[in-house]
């Protein structure tokens, strides 16, 4: 029973990982995940786990296409190909003793025939046609009157589609969420610069620092595999491994697993401009964070983040709303 219990946890976390999980099952997971550490351990496990593995097949499929291309630079060139001549083809005549025979039989047929007509005149004769046959006159007949033009009928009218209701242009929010992301590597960098190098505490120092150096780098895809090693246990660097990894997923356009990550981020820093910037995560995965995104934007206008951000946030309100987007 506890295998059973462990291998549906596994699946439900595979689940939430890959975004196969309803909306509604994925936010109640992720509540789950946050008040329980050893559950959110093994998620993180799992998540390491397949980002090592997506990372081992790319490398892969790397040195398989550098062999391979080391292999057809060494092959020789091809020979040229020349096709042998067509022998010629002889042709002979070959005699027909058959066709002799038959031309010297049908010349003694004409020549029986002939004899044989000049001992018999009247055979040669040919027989008087017959009269031509007199044709009876037809008897008229009465032609059936034309019938009466039938009424047109006008076909009815092929009913025309509606046109479909306006529909949501998540394009749109993302490009105004664009432009609140375009100062957050700059950010981070600015706030974590500072720790690079330096001796930190010994849990967790390694994969941070590694992690760090490539993101500070922009290799994205190096510090991504290092940052996930980071899990919830090592409390000094996780809230900002969660950060840099907020970054590098929104640069990957996974907008669901960039808000995920900043709000775990947030959970950490209930500061004004960490509301502001997870407003806009929210704002970039509307289509699954429609709910978080209303109720944090009016927590800013209502003057939650001071009057600086309650300004913003108030036009941000009323710019969506004339785009069309409302709460519902």
């Amino acid at each position: 029973m506890k295998k059973m219990r462990s291998q549906v946890l596994s699946e439900k976390i595979d689940a939430f990982l890959s975004g196969e999980l309803l909306p509604k099952e994925a936010q109640a997971f992720a509540a789950e995940i946050a008040s329980d550490p050893s559950l959110a351990a093994e998620v993180e496990a799992h998540r390491l786990e397949q980002a090592g593995i997506a990372e081992l097949v790319r490398r892969d499929l790397d040195l398989d296409l550098g062999r391979w291309r080391e292999n057809m630079d060494e092959l020789p060139p091809p020979p040229d190909d020349v096709l042998p001549a067509k022998p010629a083809v002889r042709t002979t005549a070959i005699p027909r003793p058959w066709l002799l025979s038959g031309i010297a039989l049908l010349l003694l047929v004409a020549a029986a025939w002939w004899f044989w007509s000049q001992g018999n005149p009247g055979a040669a004769e040919k027989p008087s046609p017959p009269p031509p046959a007199v044709e009876k006159p037809k008897t008229p007949i009465a032609e059936a009157p034309a019938p009466a033009p039938q009424p047109q009928i006008a076909p009815p009218p092929v009913p025309q589609p509606k046109k479909p209701a306006r529909q949501e242009s998540y394009g749109e929010l993302i490009a105004l969420a664009d432009e609140n992301m375009s100062d957050l590597h700059g950010s981070i960098e600015k706030q974590l610069s500072a720790t690079r190098g330096t001796q930190l505490a010994e849990n967790g120092r390694q994969y941070f620092n590694e992690g760090l150096d490539d993101f500070l780098n922009k290799q994205y895809s190096a510090a991504k595999v290092h940052l996930l090693q980071v899990l919830p246990g090592m409390t000094d660097y996780y809230p900002y491994a969660r950060k840099m990894l907020a970054q590098v997923f929104y640069s990957e356009k996974n907008y669901r697993q960039a808000a995920l990550c900043f709000e775990q981020y947030a959970a950490a820093d209930a500061s004004p401009p960490a509301k502001w910037r997870l407003l806009h995560f929210y704002l970039a995965d509307y289509g699954h964070q429609q709910s978080k995104f209303w109720r944090e934007l009016n927590q800013l206008a209502e003057g939650g983040g001071g009057a600086e951000f309650q300004a913003k946030a108030m036009k941000l309100r009323d710019d969506l709303k004339k785009k069309g987007f409302a709460e519902k």
